[in-house]
């Protein structure tokens, strides 16, 4: 009579053969025991499966990630840079998609499927004024960074001054021919450069 088929964590049964090199098969139906027999069992290591959640991130280009790894090889996750994301800096992968474990770079061996999730930090940039002569007024400090999302209105005329002259506005080349009163969101390090027309005085 065939017996149940044994376990073996991380493995499949594949069968029972007649010998230890794992070359002939016992067939139950057919074959019979006439005297004490040892029988020895065949296993596949099984392979698992890797997720990646990549949070709004890509795969760089030409890169492939691995998605399978066998149950005693341990597995090393892509780095920083094989993966992007726009305006993010990446910090990492986490098995919990709330990120309250700790960060890992591989996955060890005898482990089963398992699921990782990119953790990302959103980018600074910074913001430079070119004032041409301007100063900031007295008790004002202008803004010199933003978020990648997140836009920034630039300041007004109630916060430069130049003796002599009235604030025209920024722009964000030096010959002033693109005019902003902000910067919008997903940009990266922006400068921008004060316009002055010069007062015109009565005699």
């Amino acid at each position: 009579t065939k017996p149940a088929n044994p376990t073996k964590t991380g493995y499949t049964f594949a069968n029972w053969y007649k010998d230890s090199t794992l070359k002939t098969v016992w067939n139950f139906s057919t074959m019979t025991v006439t005297a004490n027999t040892t029988l020895y069992a065949k296993w596949t290591e099984n392979t698992y499966k890797v997720t990646y959640n990549l949070n709004s991130g890509a795969w760089a280009s030409g890169y492939t990630a691995p998605t399978t790894r066998k149950y005693t090889k341990a597995l090393t996750l892509p780095v920083a840079a094989n993966i992007k994301r726009t305006g993010y800096t990446f910090k990492g992968w986490y098995t919990k998609s709330d990120f309250s474990d700790t960060a890992i770079t591989s996955i060890a061996a005898k482990k089963g499927n398992i699921t990782v999730y990119a953790k990302w930090t959103e980018n600074t940039y910074k913001v430079i004024y070119t004032v041409n002569g301007g100063k900031w007024k007295s008790g004002y400090t202008a803004p010199t960074t933003r978020k990648y999302t997140k836009a920034l209105t630039l300041p007004t005329a109630t916060n430069i001054t130049k003796t002599g002259y009235k604030f025209a506005g920024w722009y964000t080349d030096s010959k002033f021919k693109t005019k902003v009163t902000s910067i919008v969101a997903k940009k990266g390090n922006v400068t921008v450069y004060a316009k002055w027309t010069e007062n015109t005085y009565k005699v």
